[in-house]
């Protein structure tokens, strides 16, 4: 009986590399032309079993990969060939392993259309201004029943947006409201006292 296709080209890969790379040969072609997270558990196991290859195969190159660190993904192009994806910063690694010599590790200066996708970086949030921190310590001075006086005194800047006579909704009795704006909260007084508070952009 004849051997398929995919064992021949294992079977060839493996006697031309050795076997610590057999792990690598073996599952490339199930990860061939797909970009897998690393994160992943075939992912993990694929680059993992990559740097093994490298190490045993070409281990004047093991410290080049190394030096990348490890990708968020990455794209098995052929048997010698292969992408590291990089989210945070940006960055894409060509692999070019040749059976016999030195890898060629090429850094592209564009992200190819297939990858664009997986290339969002890692959002990280926006440390606060010395002006926001001043006015979140004000925030945390803030009491409910705190006379408008004393916020006043504690909010100078803050803006009025209006005055009115309302009444509670449980009884129906009559009150002073007064609505004050500032840096995007608003305060909500009812006879003089502070009754709520909240960001406006949270509505």
């Amino acid at each position: 009986m004849k051997l398929s296709l995919l064992f021949q080209t294992v079977a060839f890969s493996v006697l031309l590399c050795g076997c610590a790379s057999y792990q690598y040969v073996s599952s490339q072609p199930d990860v061939e032309g797909r970009v897998i997270s690393t994160k992943s558990i075939e992912g993990n196991l694929f680059y993992d079993s990559l740097v093994t290859a490298v190490k045993a195969e070409h281990p004047w190159d093991t410290k080049k990969l190394l030096s990348y660190g490890k990708p968020d993904f990455i794209y098995s192009e052929g048997i010698n060939n292969c992408y590291l994806l990089y989210k945070n910063p940006q960055k894409i690694i060509y692999m070019d392993a040749p059976l016999v010599g030195k890898i060629k590790f090429t850094e592209l200066d564009f992200i190819p259309d297939d990858f664009i996708a997986y290339m969002e970086p890692t959002t990280q949030a926006t440390p606060p201004t010395s002006a926001e921190n001043k006015f979140n310590q004000k925030l945390a001075q803030l009491e409910l029943g705190m006379s408008e006086t004393d916020f006043l005194k504690l909010f100078p800047e803050a803006s009025i947006l209006s005055a009115k006579i309302d009444t509670y909704e449980n009884t129906d009795e009559a009150y002073q409201r007064k609505d004050y704006s500032c840096n995007w909260w608003g305060f909500t007084f009812a006879d003089g006292k502070l009754n709520s508070y909240q960001s406006m952009l949270a509505k």
